[in-house]
């Protein structure tokens, strides 16, 4: 089972994260882009499509996909490197990262 790190806003008086926020993070970043479905493909071939909210982090090396949903971003890349990511996108977003489990990053 996967671990995923999500950027939230946790106050109770706090908004969530609208998509509108999301469209301007992304307008203002050349790291960043957004995607409206995730094309997989199968060991077969055929190829599955999941439409979604994504952001798509493009590194160097592979692109990182983010889920935008529920007013919350999700990521399931949790290395140092994307942790780092993600507490950048979250101050920007007057946002914290917090793992499934709650704790706070």
């Amino acid at each position: 089972m996967g671990y995923n790190l999500h950027i939230v806003r946790q106050n109770k008086t706090d908004d969530d994260i609208t998509y509108d926020e999301v469209i301007k993070l992304v307008n203002e970043s050349k790291e960043l882009e957004l995607k409206y479905e995730m094309k997989i493909k199968t060991p077969n071939g055929d190829e599955i499509v999941i439409p979604g909210n994504y952001i798509v982090w493009r590194k160097k090396e592979f692109n990182v996909w983010w889920n935008y949903n529920c007013g919350k971003i999700s990521s399931s890349y949790i290395k140092d490197e994307g942790i780092d990511k993600l507490k950048k996108v979250a101050h920007a977003l007057n946002a914290k990262v917090i793992g499934d489990e709650g704790e706070e990053y």
